[in-house]
């Protein structure tokens, strides 16, 4: 039976080749993967057992990348990309990145987050005393995270 990591795969390779922002040299599409955004993804996964999804979607969203070698939300923009562009899954198809990622900050729920959070006759789904993302959204997010994160090592996408 293949997994939903197998199945993103090829889809990992090809959002990773589409984000010239993590590359050491922006405007070249063979240039590597800068090696901090490995790093990145390879924290992501722990961070989330040990901080929680959202904790760890707001720290990666939230941190200054000009204090750092990196900026973590492209990691957040890569998962995001990646599950939007896969056409079996029902994932924040009829939104941006920005509406996703206000949505998880704000606790609505991020197969809606394109609807109107203030219309009272919007289907959205507010829960502020909810401060859990689905554990069928956490799985996906976890399993693009490591589909990334195989496809930069399988691949040799780095500059290591």
């Amino acid at each position: 039976m293949q997994s939903i990591i197998d199945d993103l795969l090829a889809e990992a390779i090809t959002a990773i080749a589409n984000m010239r922002e993590i590359r050491e040299h922006e405007n070249d599409a063979n240039s590597k993967i800068k090696g901090i955004y490995e790093s990145y993804l390879s924290q992501f996964g722990p961070m989330a057992y040990q901080i929680g999804i959202r904790s760890t979607l707001a720290v990666y969203f939230n941190k200054d990348g000009s204090k750092s070698k990196g900026d973590r939300k492209y990691i957040l923009k890569l998962i995001f990309n990646l599950l939007k562009g896969h056409t079996a899954l029902r994932f924040a198809s009829k939104q941006n990145f920005d509406q996703w990622i206000n949505a998880i900050l704000i606790d609505k729920d991020i197969n809606q987050a394109g609807e109107d959070l203030h219309d009272p006759s919007s289907n959205c789904n507010v829960n502020p005393t909810n401060t859990d993302i689905s554990q069928s959204d956490e799985d996906l997010l976890l399993d693009a995270s490591i589909a990334l994160k195989r496809a930069i090592r399988t691949f040799y996408l780095t500059d290591k």
